[in-house]
């Protein structure tokens, strides 16, 4: 009898043990870091573990920032795939990105590719991801639980059934060889949504290969009205307290009016935050003491992923201090000397907004964000439905192999937002 009561108290003993660090672990992968006190042991501890780990998860949504808008897999010369629609893309990505992300990650030199090897490659099978911006596939792998160093940006990943990588950069297409040539994708239990690349079809030759053709296209899509939140309005407090709580600003901050009252100028030591009733909210640094810091962690705070962990978390705090529903995607990172400018979009249902000026620019200088630059709009249902002209009629229309087709949302005469197709490089 007590030899069993010691056997039952030492596997007590050893599950309590072992409860620890899983919860730990679990604590901190919920964990947001602007929850987490930036002068604190537990910043260096939740930035050491979960980076690379649910890093990929970082993005104003719930779903994956390294989700594309456009995803195919093609398994014995079928094509199944999504785009343009958040919910089909997500359980598409969710079932193919482990292998997207080994493939980015793995070892070899990217050579030029022409189109017509491209054209060529897309007629076997393969998985195909599209992005609306050019992301560097470090980012991209990083999000993937992968690990790369490759810094070249790409707006296409295509995985062919030899193993070869397909991506396309600012200097055209780009190829190299891989050992991913088979996958565990078991395409029966997808959402069926069957379509072909206009490399499988004569038809569509003027057209850039990788162009998606669905059988049942998106016909109609909602029509969106636009408001634009107003921080200085006395009835909205809590909203410009959030607003100003994103860039560590205090509301009773030092303050003072620009542009006949349709501007108020939040100032501190060395930044100042301009406030715009049109919804154009400026952030600028006059001086390093100014600037947010990246990361306390001085070995963590030169990484992309760090930098771009900030970069969302301030964009999704901004969005929440206006109650914006609507998705931010990354569309671009650019190098200039020493500093780093993330750009950002919006999304609604997954389909781009076209804008005049971008929805967000951060400006990261010394590992310190030292500008942004924010216009704001919510985006309202109208309850009416506009026709959207089919994919497949755009393609025969085109003339420039080098373009492919886009769903966007623009701006209409009646300053209300439709979706239409477009053409882009």
């Amino acid at each position: 009898m007590q030899k069993r009561n010691r056997l039952k108290n030492l596997i007590l003993l050893l599950l309590f043990i072992a409860m620890i660090p899983l919860t730990a672990l679990a604590w901190l992968s919920y964990l947001d870091t602007s929850s987490v006190p930036e002068d604190s042991i537990f910043a260096s501890l939740y930035q050491r573990v979960t980076y690379g780990v649910n890093g990929f998860e970082i993005k104003t949504g719930n779903n994956p920032a390294a989700m594309p808008t456009r995803i195919a897999i093609k398994d014995e010369g079928k094509t199944n795939g999504a785009q343009y629609h958040e919910a089909s893309v997500s359980v598409l990505y969710d079932a193919m990105y482990e292998v997207i992300g080994k493939a980015l990650a793995a070892q070899g030199e990217f050579q030029s590719a022409d189109l017509s090897e491209l054209k060529q490659s897309l007629k076997s099978d393969g998985i195909y991801f599209g992005y609306e911006g050019s992301l560097p596939i470090s980012l991209l792998a990083n999000w993937m639980g992968q690990t790369s160093k490759e810094q070249t940006a790409t707006d296409i990943i295509w995985l062919d059934e030899t193993g070869t990588l397909y991506i396309h950069t600012m200097n055209g297409f780009k190829k190299k060889s891989t050992n991913i040539n088979k996958w565990n994708v078991d395409v029966i239990k997808l959402p069926t949504n069957k379509c072909i690349f206009a490399a499988d079809d004569d038809m569509f030759q003027k057209i850039r290969p990788d162009t998606l053709i669905f059988e049942n296209d998106i016909v109609h899509a909602e029509k969106y009205s636009v408001s634009i939140p107003d921080f200085l309005d006395a009835q909205n407090g809590t909203s410009l307290t959030n607003l100003l709580s994103a860039f560590s600003y205090d509301l009773y901050v030092n303050r003072y009016e620009e542009n006949q009252g349709q501007t108020m100028v939040f100032v501190e030591d060395y930044s100042t935050l301009h406030v715009s009733k049109d919804g154009t909210v400026i952030f600028n640094a006059s001086a390093n003491e100014g600037g947010i810091n990246v990361s306390n962690d001085p070995e963590y705070a030169n990484e992309l992923n760090v930098q771009m962990d900030l970069a969302v978390t301030l964009v999704r705090e901004v969005q929440n201090s206006m109650g914006d529903t609507s998705q931010a995607m990354l569309y671009a990172i650019t190098q200039n000397d020493d500093e780093k400018v993330f750009t950002f979009i919006q999304c609604i249902g997954g389909i781009p907004v076209k804008t005049e000026k971008p929805f967000a620019q951060l400006v990261i200088q010394n590992n310190k964000l030292m500008e942004a630059r924010f216009e704001l709009k919510n985006f309202n249902q109208t309850g009416v439905q506009t026709a959207v002209i089919p994919t497949r009629q755009a393609a025969v229309a085109s003339n420039n192999e080098l373009f492919r087709l886009m769903l966007v949302y623009t701006q209409d005469e009646q300053m209300n937002f439709t979706a239409q197709c477009v053409y882009r490089f």
